[in-house]
């Protein structure tokens, strides 16, 4: 009986040996992750890129004229009507130097009349003496002092001609001043910034010292995201492309976009150029109906203007400097086979050769003897320092799980989004099973090699 519990036993651990080693057995080979390849309906490819939300249309309210405020009618919030009085500052100077040039107006208007007076009188006895120099009772000498008195006066006339016009001018001015001592509202908006207090003294704005700012109205029924996208990626933007934007202070929300303007220059940031791109928020006219349903398929789905309430619909939740988001539509395509984007690598050109040729040894392929380069047509990517032709220069290929083994096919990319890339041409079928990482195995990935699909959390578990 011993010895049958002692046969059993051995058995037993015999088994258990045999059972671990097959197990091993299987689970030989490099632990890759792996996704299938699958058609899409749409892939949109998109620039992203981060700024701020500002109005549109935006003032900056500035003096003409230095002075104290006395009377400040507005703060931040605070919505205005066009010519509504939005601060005043102290008229009294501008007040006594209009008086002061009316005063002058009227007196030079009285030389003036003083003037063509006298010049009426010097004239009718320039007649008389002429009368009487025909009649040689007067001499030259007179006659002549007397036109010499003529003339004098009209050149007075004329002179006290134009001191009228110069202190009409100068009246003209100072009442433009007194006016400008009160600042109205040059448009309907929403007051976004205060930065002046009743009772500063304010000076004369100039374009060059924004210190001279009082403060700043916004009209707020249109709004631009205005981001700065990398001058690598800017020469893909074109105006009139649609795009989402969101904002970090309203997370729950998505609105509708389209790019506007695209900066000529570029701004530099630490070494970095970047273009700015004005992406406006359109009304609720212009949007209806959708604008970015396809951008909206792959995205979740935007806030369109015009469903809130108030004067400025879905906006009024926005505000001037909020951190905003950008993602650009710059093309898309419908009904493609995509893979993940980690999945496409590059390999040199004489690699991927190798590799096929291997391939072909042991599949005999019916094409004949052609090139491997000419059966298997894919872009080459530029390698720099690697000339044409020499086979340094790189390829994309993607790697296959086919029957445990790694396939390497080379392929051509297309568009691409945040995920995904589209995969040109018929080298992949949808189901495949793709590589695609981890990352340094992927890499040094060879083609051929034994290969075993693992999940990422069990690589984890694994490590721990």
């Amino acid at each position: 009986m011993k010895k049958i519990l002692i046969l059993v036993g051995i058995a037993a651990v015999i088994g258990t040996v045999v059972i671990l080693s097959v197990s091993q057995t299987s689970r030989r080979g490099t632990k890759v992750y792996q996704e299938e390849a699958r058609k899409v309906e749409t892939l949109i490819s998109t620039v992203k890129a981060s700024g701020e939300i500002q109005p549109r249309v935006y003032v900056n309210i500035s003096s003409q004229v230095p002075g104290e405020i006395v009377d400040l009618r507005v703060h931040e919030g605070d919505r205005v009507r066009r010519g509504d009085v939005l601060l005043q500052l102290d008229p009294e100077q501008y007040r006594s130097v209009v008086t002061r040039l009316e005063a002058n107006l009227r007196l030079a208007r009285i030389n003036l009349d003083r003037e063509r007076t006298s010049l009426a009188t010097y004239e009718s006895t320039l007649r008389r003496q002429e009368a009487l120099a025909k009649r040689e009772i007067v001499s030259a000498e007179a006659l002549d002092q007397v036109r010499l008195q003529v003339e004098t006066s009209r050149i007075q006339v004329k002179a006290l001609d134009e001191q009228i016009r110069q202190a009409e001018a100068d009246l003209v001015k100072a009442r433009d001043e007194l006016a400008k001592t009160t600042i109205r509202a040059p448009m309907d908006g929403l007051v976004t910034r205060v930065n002046a207090k009743l009772g500063e003294q304010v000076i004369i704005g100039t374009m060059n010292n924004p210190g001279t700012v009082i403060l700043v109205l916004s009209d707020m029924s249109e709004m631009l995201a205005e981001v700065k996208v990398d001058e690598t990626e800017v020469a893909a933007v074109k105006p009139g492309q649609k795009a989402v934007v969101t904002v970090d202070a309203v997370e729950e929300k998505k609105f509708d976009g389209v790019v506007a303007e695209i900066a000529h220059t570029a701004t530099k940031e630490r070494d970095v150029s970047r273009f700015v791109v004005k992406v406006s928020l359109p009304s609720a006219a212009s949007s209806a109906g959708g604008a970015t349903a396809e951008l909206s398929r792959e995205l979740p789905s935007p806030e369109r203007p015009g469903d809130g309430s108030g004067p400025t619909g879905n906006y009024e939740s926005l505000r001037p400097g909020m951190t905003a988001h950008a993602a650009l539509q710059v093309a898309s395509t419908r009904d493609v086979l995509v893979v993940p984007l980690q999945a496409v690598i590059g390999r040199k050109r004489k690699e991927v050769d190798e590799a096929l040729k291997g391939d072909q040894a042991d599949k005999p392929s019916s094409k004949g003897s052609g090139s491997i380069a000419a059966e298997h047509p894919v872009e080459e990517k530029a390698t720099p320092g690697a000339a044409a032709g020499t086979g340094e220069e790189e390829v994309d290929v993607i790697f296959v799980d086919r029957d445990g083994k790694a396939e390497m096919i080379p392929v051509t990319a297309g568009l691409s989004d945040e995920f995904n890339v589209e995969i040109k041409g018929d080298a992949l079928k949808p189901g495949d099973k793709i590589v695609i990482g981890p990352y340094r195995t992927l890499k040094r990935l060879k083609p051929g090699a034994a290969i075993v699909k693992i999940e990422k959390d069990e690589d984890l578990k694994e490590k721990e």
